[in-house]
């Protein structure tokens, strides 16, 4: 029986018939323009294009942004005459839309005042807007799960109407968002409690003064829903007037506490802390602060003409009848201003030691005005404020 011939003995011995390196890439450069000229030879369909998706009905779409549009508003945050620089804005567009069909899309806006540092201050620029919409989504998940007998229907195939979707209204909505909003600030305050902005650990004895009050706005078509922690304040004004959201923090519950308030360049929680409602600290403090948040929600009406929201180093100095005047004026004028301009979100114009976000002139302008009317009047800490408009109320 005569044996197959080896392929291998039909390469001759001085290797010109081998496969080199050079004759493969060729090879291979080759089979591929041969199947780019294959593919591009078949005619292709009308919808062929890889970016093409299939039409999705409408009442799988949320809710479009025109609704409940993103308000104009004006931002500034400065160190002032303060050594150091611990205030932190945040402006977060359309941070969360609690339903897929006919929900409110909310508005984040928020003012974070740092003690003994900017760590938990900038922490809460980080985390805050997130562990909202987390918990926002959870609140609402529940309550699905519940309605329809502890089993979910949340997909998107889910027919019901924006009619039907707002009939989960009123106090109901309001309990839900407040349930949100208490367990918001308690995970931050967990967060700041282990954790600096860069997410190191930081000494034990550091954590005495590691701090921030923390002032949260949110905006929908229908209300503004503010939640406070801290010595910074939120005011609406409405027809002219300032209407208070939250009453001031209250030093008399640290003595029903059984805290000490020692007057220390002013009343101070053991001399340390001038506010009895804080995220992050010591044991020592915690024991009579709170890191829970004063929360308000508010209808908006015809009237309303702009939210003010500012650290303590506005109301220190600035009282709510004088900065209302102040941003109503600037509204009805529409002043122009030479600031340069940023859009929505948190890309902020570096000025020094500013933090500046001036989407418009009129409102702009207002937040200028109390910056600076704030520091002619002698104010010694960061300065920080937002002024944003609610005259254009959204439909629906």
């Amino acid at each position: 029986m005569k044996r197959p011939t080896n392929l291998l003995s039909r390469i001759s011995s001085d290797g010109s018939d081998s496969d080199t390196p050079e004759k493969c890439r060729s090879r291979r450069r080759r089979r591929i323009h041969m199947r780019r000229m294959r593919i591009a030879s078949v005619p292709r369909l009308p919808y062929s294009s890889p970016h093409f998706h299939p039409p999705i009905p409408q009442h799988w779409l949320p809710t479009p942004s025109s609704e409940n549009p993103m308000p104009e508003f004006g931002c500034i945050s400065i160190q002032g005459l303060a050594e150091s620089m611990d205030d932190v804005v945040s402006v977060k567009e359309e941070f969360f839309r609690p339903d897929i069909v006919g929900g409110r899309t909310l508005h984040f806006f928020s003012v974070y005042d740092g003690h003994g540092g900017s760590h938990v201050s900038k922490l809460c620029k980080k985390l805050m807007h997130k562990f909202m919409a987390e918990e926002l989504t959870r609140v609402q998940i529940s309550k699905a799960t519940a309605a329809n007998g502890g089993g979910c229907n949340c997909s998107l195939t889910d027919t019901k109407t924006k009619q039907e979707n707002e009939e989960v209204g009123g106090a109901e909505w309001e309990d839900l968002v407040r349930v949100a909003i208490q367990k918001s600030f308690k995970r931050m305050d967990q967060a700041a409690l282990s954790t600096c902005a860069l997410g190191c650990q930081p000494e034990s004895m550091d954590l005495v003064f590691l701090g921030s009050a923390a002032l949260v706005a949110l905006v929908s078509g229908d209300r503004v829903v503010v939640a406070n922690c801290g010595d910074s304040r939120a005011v609406l004004c409405r027809d002219g007037r300032p209407v208070p959201l939250l009453p001031d923090d209250k030093l008399e519950r640290i003595r029903a506490a059984g805290g000490k308030l020692i007057h220390q360049n002013g009343v101070r929680v053991y001399g340390i802390l001038n506010m009895s409602r804080s995220l992050g600290g010591d044991n020592l403090l915690k024991r009579v602060t709170t890191s829970q948040p004063e929360i308000s929600i508010t209808e908006r009406q015809g009237g309303d003409e702009c939210l003010i929201l500012a650290s303590d180093g506005i109301w220190d100095v600035i009282s709510d009848d004088l900065a209302c005047r102040v941003a109503s004026a600037c509204l009805r004028e529409g002043s122009a201003a030479t600031a340069p301009r940023s859009r929505y979100g948190d890309r902020p114009i570096k000025d020094g030691g500013a933090q500046v976000l001036f989407p418009s002139k009129s409102h702009d302008a207002a937040a200028a005005i109390l910056c600076r009317l704030a520091l002619a009047r002698g104010s010694h800490d960061n300065i920080s404020v937002i002024v944003v408009d609610l005259r254009r109320k959204a439909k629906g």
